[in-house]
């Protein structure tokens, strides 16, 4: 659903040109340039993200590329790893404008001790993008900086996604497993009547609420 005709150019010898996609990043942030890179400021708690809150961010590329991130340095693409990292929305296409969604995670889970009122962390994304040549494979990272700390949590959890997609099932199935994601730790329960509260509700969820 997104076929290219592109020039990927055989005598093109120049990395992928990486800088901020203005457009998509969440009301009430903005980039501020630093150095190889950009720091991701909120207008609130501070200029740091609040633990579990969800923020979209991207880049724009100057040819199309493949863009892969990560949570720690490395020294080039090959080495950058899935189990810290990944491809921007889990998507590996050559394209000029790449977006994410983060959901910060608790700090507790990023090693600041939850008795300290004042724990503060600081996260980089190092990102690397290559263009149908292969350049870029060995080009500095791209860093995007952001902070993250407590603040006052006055919203509901969200159900961010649910598998399975279907809306049906076999005929005489017995079973089903179903699985919705929250955009922060939560405990849930479901009923088949859709008018009842929460604790109205008399099935229990399995909660996987660990990072």
């Amino acid at each position: 659903g997104e076929e290219a005709c592109t020039d990927i150019g055989p005598n093109d010898i120049s990395a992928p040109q990486i800088k901020p996609w203005q457009d998509v990043l969440t009301e009430g942030f903005k980039y501020e340039e630093v150095g190889n890179g950009v720091k991701i400021i909120s207008e609130e708690n501070e200029g740091c993200v609040r633990e579990y809150q969800p923020v979209w961010f991207g880049i724009e590329l100057d040819e199309p590329g493949q863009c892969f991130y990560n949570l720690e340095h490395t020294n080039s693409y090959e080495e950058m790893d899935n189990d810290k990292g990944g491809f921007f929305l889990g998507n590996n296409l050559f394209k000029e404008q790449h977006a994410n969604l983060f959901i910060m995670p608790d700090l507790t889970s990023l090693g600041a001790p939850g008795y300290d009122p004042t724990r503060k962390i600081d996260l980089n994304y190092h990102i690397r993008c290559i263009d149908g040549n292969g350049n870029g494979k060995d080009s500095s990272e791209y860093i995007m900086n952001l902070c993250v700390k407590p603040g006052k949590d006055t919203n509901a959890p969200k159900i961010t996604k649910r598998e399975p997609i279907k809306e049906e099932v076999k005929f005489n199935q017995a079973e089903l497993y179903g699985t919705v994601f929250t955009n922060e730790p939560a405990d849930c329960k479901w009923d088949f009547e859709p008018t009842k509260s929460y604790d109205e509700m008399m099935n229990k969820m399995t909660c996987a609420n660990d990072i």
